[in-house]
């Protein structure tokens, strides 16, 4: 995403919660360079057990909204 306004990245910020920071990194696409926000944990994080996103969509996404956004079922507050 590029050009992102101040209240997108209050949302950003704001679901990546206090346990994340943004932290400048460059990246390089089809030869052109870029500079980047990317978040970054603030303690280091290790796990033996394979990350998968569908799994964790399924299995994982409902408690978070309930629990971290305070986001019911139907997707409201």
């Amino acid at each position: 995403m590029q050009n992102i306004t101040g209240e997108e990245l209050k949302k950003l910020d704001f679901f990546e919660g206090k346990n994340y920071f943004r932290a400048k990194a460059q990246v390089e696409v089809d030869t052109k360079s870029f500079i980047v926000q990317i978040y970054m944990p603030e303690q280091t994080m290790e796990s033996d057990k394979f990350w998968n996103y569908e799994d964790w969509y399924k299995n994982n996404m409902k408690k978070i909204c309930q629990n971290e956004f305070n986001i019911n079922e139907a997707g409201t507050s």
